[in-house]
């Protein structure tokens, strides 16, 4: 049995608990990398292996007959695919190691199987992350301009991740309400205006003609 698993006797079984923390410490140190341990001493640690180069790996414990089995998924450090559309991330790839095996031989065949080949999707995803950031900025600014250039005009973004924003403007002219994307496309769910004078400088936009 692997001394990573406790077994203790509760009211006359035995339970057995899988040492989170500890192999976490010890596959990092086997690695040559840093352990990160979010809530340490506790029964649930959450458990990082800061990989370097951007990658994070993410060990979780496994329970019942599986119990001395840790399960180790690839990832971006500070999880910034957590920003993108979950369609839109990539998908990173995860094993699992059994506890009791020698831990040199478990850190080869991590950095064999998981870390090697997530190198270059940790890049991919990284590269993709910093232009999700970049648009939502360009959009950002691009809503200030907007509200100076239409006085009245209110733009909302409370999804700091999402490239949309909700857009309002009410006053004595008519009514709208919507959505703009960061590319500047606008999707109005509600609209109206005041006279005919008002309805031809919207066909005039759409239509491009000035009749």
């Amino acid at each position: 049995m692997s001394n990573c698993v406790d077994c203790k006797e509760h009211y006359g079984r035995v339970d057995r608990e899988f040492k989170l923390e500890q192999f976490t410490r010890d596959l990092a140190a086997a690695l040559g990398y840093a352990a990160i341990i979010s809530d340490p001493g506790t029964k649930y640690p959450t458990c990082w292996i800061d990989a370097g180069e951007d990658m994070r790996l993410h060990v979780r414990s496994n329970y019942g007959a599986k119990i001395s089995k840790a399960d180790i998924g690839a990832g971006t450090a500070g999880n910034k695919s957590a920003a993108l559309e979950y369609h839109n991330r990539l998908k990173f790839p995860s094993i699992s190691v059994d506890s009791g095996r020698d831990m040199a031989a478990i850190a080869k065949d991590v950095k064999r199987r998981l870390i090697d080949p997530s190198r270059a999707l940790v890049e991919q995803e990284t590269e993709r992350c910093a232009k999700h950031e970049s648009e939502i900025a360009a959009m950002l600014a691009l809503a200030e301009n907007l509200k100076k250039d239409f006085p009245g005009l209110e733009l909302h973004h409370e999804n700091k991740n999402a490239k949309t924003m909700e857009l309002y403007l009410n006053n004595g002219a008519g009514y709208l309400y919507g959505e703009m994307s960061h590319d500047g496309r606008c999707a109005f769910q509600q609209f109206s205006v005041k006279g005919l004078d008002g309805a031809r400088r919207i066909f005039a936009a759409m239509t491009g003609e000035t009749k």
